[in-house]
């Protein structure tokens, strides 16, 4: 039995469900990606939007559980419309932003804390720092409306959101629907055609829910985007977090023991471009759209907490969330390479450790 590893898929809406929802926030204290990213897609949205962000109504897709939503609320808009397809997102950030307990009394709620370990009190204060952000925000001190809906993007209508919006804002999303959809037209037996009906779609529904002159900013990183630029291309592959030392002993291990236990050949996952560079602008224009810029940068991120090894470690249960294998035995597999990797890491390859964690990104602004 082989296993699917194409990243950015999950056609059975799994990866963020139960705790793997809670882990991916776990991630931000170690190294702090996922915000950076937002603050720089909020931005870019602000800068395309006439007149700003502010006072407007902003659409943050696939929302997670808030670091982007936290990001547009600098911005003093008059509504953030907050959608994702994990009610366990959306509980995170309702409760984060708005809860009356405190992020410690939530995570215990959910059973988080021993999923968590050592990451839990690191997570509690990222939650709480949020928390304290968000409420001193320009946003809220204006009297901002911030919304949640559990919803694909492929299925919204401006109708189900109460109209359609003036900024669109999507961090690490336009893979999803676009993958989730192309694995739909592979399975209805049209694989030729796939991924181009795939991102026609994805685009379109969001052309669907912004005004006539609204503006979306989409960012995805490299994983997911190729250029025609060889040698710069090769230099972002090269140091993309897919091909790290720390991934790659990893999910070697992963795969071992999968093949042992399981009888699953699970290919090791690698960069998975869907977006040809190039090719975009004649990709959303024939979706309506005017592709305006497409801002790229890189980002060497600062491991804040821990090190390299818990940044893969804490990602794994997420990574791995489209195997049929309970998701205990997933944290129980991460638990048992980290010993291994442990060991490896400060006897034989300490270049696991020192390795710096990199992130290549493109931001696509459109009208």
């Amino acid at each position: 039995m082989q296993t699917q590893t194409t990243q950015g898929q999950d056609p059975r809406n799994s990866v963020f469900q139960g705790l793997s929802g809670i882990l991916y926030a776990a991630c931000e204290p170690i190294a702090p990606s996922y915000r950076m990213q937002s603050q720089t897609a909020a931005a870019c949205a602000d800068a395309v939007c006439p007149g700003g962000l502010a006072g407007k109504r902003v659409l943050d897709i696939g929302c997670g559980f808030g670091t982007t939503a936290l990001a547009i609320a600098a911005h003093a808009p008059a509504e953030i419309v907050c959608v994702d397809t994990s009610q366990v997102h959306l509980n995170l950030l309702e409760h984060t932003f708005f809860g009356d307990t405190s992020a410690e009394s939530f995570l215990r709620s959910v059973q988080a804390e021993e999923v968590l370990g050592k990451y839990f009190e690191p997570t509690v204060e990222l939650l709480s720092s949020m928390r304290r952000e968000f409420r001193a925000s320009r946003f809220v001190r204006r009297g901002g409306k911030l919304y949640t809906f559990l919803a694909s993007s492929l299925d919204l209508t401006p109708e189900m959101i109460g109209g359609e919006v003036d900024a669109i804002v999507g961090n690490n999303f336009l893979h999803w629907p676009c993958n989730q959809r192309r694995a739909q037209y592979v399975k209805d037996g049209d694989a030729e055609n796939a991924l181009e009906r795939a991102k026609d779609d994805a685009l379109k529904a969001l052309a669907a829910l912004k005004k006539p002159d609204g503006v979306m900013a989409l960012l995805e990183p490299i994983d997911f985007v190729r250029t025609d630029d060889t040698a710069a291309y090769q230099d972002m592959v090269a140091h993309a977090l897919a091909n790290h030392p720390a991934f790659v002993a990893l999910h070697s291990g992963i795969n071992d023991r999968l093949r042992v236990r399981y009888g699953m050949d699970r290919r090791m996952p690698s960069l998975s471009p869907i977006f040809e560079l190039e090719a975009m602008p004649a990709l959303f224009r024939r979706n309506g759209l005017e592709l305006m810029n497409v801002a790229q940068f890189e980002r060497v991120m600062p491991v804040t907490y821990g090190d390299a090894l818990d940044f893969m470690f804490v990602r794994l249960p997420m990574v791995l969330g489209g195997l049929d294998i309970p998701f205990d035995a997933k944290l129980a597999l991460a638990k048992e390479i980290e010993i291994r990797l442990r060991y490896e890491a400060t006897e034989m390859k300490p270049e696991i450790l020192s390795t710096p964690l990199h992130g290549q990104y493109f931001v696509f602004l459109a009208k």
